[in-house]
This record gives C-alpha cells, sequence and structure tokens, in this order.
C-alpha cells in the first residue's frame, strides 16, 4: 500500500488566501468576501477556487485537485454556524 502524502490546507490557505481573505477568512481586501459568512456548497467553493471569480485568482493548475480540495474543505470548516 502506498503512503499519501497528508495535504497542508492550513499552509496553502495562508499562502495563497490569507493576502485577501485574511489569515481566519474575516479580511476584505481588493473584493473578498468573509469567508465566515459563506453559503455556498461545497461544489461551488471548489469550482470558484478552481477557475476564480472577479478579481480572484484561479488555481487549477497552481494547486492539484487534492489541494484544492482540502482547501475546499478548510474554507467551509471556517464557517460561523
Amino acid at each position: 500500500m502506498a503512503l499519501v502524502d497528508a495535504v497542508d490546507s492550513k499552509k496553502i490557505f495562508t499562502l495563497y488566501c490569507s493576502p485577501c481573505h485574511g489569515i481566519n477568512g474575516q479580511m476584505t481586501t481588493l473584493g473578498a468576501k468573509d469567508l465566515t459568512l459563506s453559503s455556498m456548497t461545497k461544489t461551488n467553493v471548489f469550482s470558484q477556487i478552481s477557475f476564480g471569480k472577479g478579481t480572484m485568482n484561479a488555481f487549477k493548475g497552481t494547486l492539484s485537485i487534492a489541494e484544492i480540495t482540502a482547501l475546499t474543505d478548510y474554507v467551509i470548516e471556517m464557517r460561523v454556524e
């Protein structure tokens, strides 16, 4: 059985997302949305990370599918219930 490297979604978020969304997802620089208030579906979050929207960069091609998936879960976990 092959070992699979764990994806460090927090590290990916810090590197690629926090400059606009902030370390806790609540900063709204350059039109970025407060991620803690998002109600987007998991599919829509994955798509927006992959293909971008508005001033948000697309990360497909920069991040792997596994990284985008992990980042999607990380962003959803930031939500305020």
